[in-house]
């Protein structure tokens, strides 16, 4: 247990950075374990090379401004840590934010018993901001991706609206060298009969049409 917020912070800043996976299988896990219902939350999710943080200030900003609760995840902060999960545009709070990693340094020991694994850095980012979201009663959810999208720890909830402000070579590593391998894992965002948003240009956007008739999904 941690009494202050840097002791805290700097847990979860050591935690395991990238772990290797093939499908989302432990994230789905831990957040069945979280027993979290964000059923009545409209969720909104944001890929793409850049553009996403401005997207999702705009959309909060809008959202806000129209009477909307609005939860945020977003990385990465400027200034101070908690500028990753916000409510209405305001950071987390310390003694939140304390609070929550005091909880997520308990369900990732619990976890490690059950399926000896641990959650990554932004395993644990995106569950706390999905609790945290969860327990403070929001109307919209905005999730940012990581990286990618197909494998990404965000991408284990179904998702209102998904948008792919652009892509680039990024991640590449992980993501595969070339444009159309990139926009595949950046499409696979995208939820059976929901709406995707994007602005690639027209051969990207071939893809992600023939992947969105697949799950009769709109874009």
């Amino acid at each position: 247990m941690f009494y202050n917020i840097d002791d805290a912070i700097n847990w979860v800043v050591r935690q395991t950075k990238f772990r290797e996976k093939t499908d989302l299988s432990i994230m789905k896990e831990a957040f069945k374990m979280l027993n979290i219902n964000l059923d009545e939350i409209k969720k909104i999710h944001l890929a793409g090379t850049n553009g996403k943080g401005s997207t999702g200030a705009f959309l909060s900003e809008i959202l806000v401004s129209n009477n909307y609760k609005v939860g945020w995840f977003t990385s990465p902060y400027l200034v101070k840590f908690n500028e990753r999960v916000k409510i209405n545009n305001l950071d987390i709070n310390d003694n939140d934010l304390l609070k929550y990693i005091n909880y997520f340094y308990d369900f990732n020991e619990a976890l490690y018993l059950k399926n000896n694994v641990k959650l990554s850095f932004f395993e644990i980012l995106t569950l706390l901001s999905f609790k945290y979201f969860k327990d403070n009663n929001v109307d919209v959810m905005l999730i940012e991706v990581g990286i990618g999208g197909r494998l990404d720890a965000t991408n284990i909830i179904n998702y209102d609206v998904s948008i792919i402000t652009s892509i680039g070579f990024d991640h590449m590593q992980q993501l595969g060298d070339t444009l159309e391998s990139i926009a595949y894992e950046k499409v696979a965002i995208l939820k059976k009969h929901g709406y995707l948003i994007t602005n690639v240009n027209e051969s990207l956007k071939k893809l992600m049409i023939n992947y969105s008739k697949d799950l009769n999904a709109t874009i």
